[in-house]
């Protein structure tokens, strides 16, 4: 069963979606959704997340969002859209102390090897209990988690407060299984306490079925979305972007967004574009992301090469 055969959209609420709720469905109880996540700092995960939230929320459910960890950029935009944000009270590992850090890490891949600690077990305890009671309370119609703890977390809080609907994302390939493996078992744990899996790309939805052992077919693939009324004055931002960057008529941008983190790939892209640079010399090459402790080292491979 296909989740638009689950929760069918009826005709009304498919007129009303680009029109916001109409006074019919305000008097129907709203459908609820619970979203959970570990934070909602700057990201492409916790971007669709709200994104995703907001859509919803125009076309008549009831949306709530429970995040790990308080405070992030993204949470303020769910305040404006009216979707209450919940939180535990895990607090997230630290940044790397510096590049050189994240560099051997990166090339290592070796994982960490300290086991949870005492305290962060409590505090996890804690936020799959608060997850529990908040589903027990609010009788979420769905309760849809991302990322790998939270999958975890949320799938096994969902089915213990035997929510009707519980969905876990696989939104890239499962490397983090190479660098903590102990998260292989979670998300097997996840797969099996989840009605559905979704995918973001068919590479993903392959990646996991060979990784976890679990049938392709059951996955759903559901690429990313885009709000494309962002482009709707398309022309006018681009001229102007094209000077901020200092872009000259015969040159091209190529812009990458994504947090500095090893396992993005800028350094690939660094050396790509470097090769590809000798017989396209007009090209020039932006990368726009958080600084996770690898900024300075890219730079300097920018500079060598």
């Amino acid at each position: 069963m296909t989740l638009r055969e689950k929760f069918p959209m009826t005709d009304a609420e498919g007129q009303q979606s680009a029109a916001g709720p109409s006074a019919a469905l305000a008097r129907k109880p709203r459908r609820k959704v619970l979203f959970v996540i570990g934070t909602l700092d700057l990201g492409g995960t916790e971007s669709q997340l709200v994104l995703l939230a907001k859509e919803l929320n125009q076309r008549g459910w009831k949306v709530e969002v429970f995040a790990l960890s308080q405070g992030g950029v993204l949470s303020e935009t769910l305040n404006r859209a009216g979707i209450r944000v919940l939180y535990g009270l895990h607090r997230p590992n630290p940044l790397p102390a510096s590049p050189t850090v994240a560099k051997v890490g990166a090339k290592s891949g070796a994982a960490p090897t300290r086991r949870p600690s005492v305290k962060a077990m409590l505090v996890l305890g804690a936020a799959v209990t608060s997850l529990v009671l908040r589903i027990v309370l609010t009788r979420p119609r769905v309760v849809h988690a991302f990322l790998p703890l939270t999958n975890f977390l949320g799938a096994l809080a969902g089915r213990v407060a035997l929510a009707p609907f519980v969905i876990t994302s696989r939104r890239g390939l499962g490397n983090h299984q190479e660098r903590w493996p102990r998260l292989k078992r979670m998300d097997r744990i996840a797969n099996r306490l989840s009605h559905v899996v979704v995918a973001n790309s068919h590479a993903v939805a392959a990646d996991m079925a060979a990784r976890d052992a679990y049938d392709i077919d059951r996955i759903r693939v559901i690429p990313n979305g885009l709000d494309l009324s962002r482009f709707d004055d398309i022309v006018h931002r681009r001229d102007e972007t094209r000077r901020r960057l200092g872009l000259s008529q015969d040159e091209d941008g190529i812009i990458i967004v994504a947090n500095l983190i090893p396992y993005k790939g800028h350094r690939d892209l660094i050396q790509a574009f470097a090769l590809a640079s000798e017989s396209r010399p007009n090209l020039k090459l932006f990368i726009a992301g958080q600084d996770r402790g690898i900024g300075p080292g890219l730079a300097e491979e920018a500079r060598r090469l």
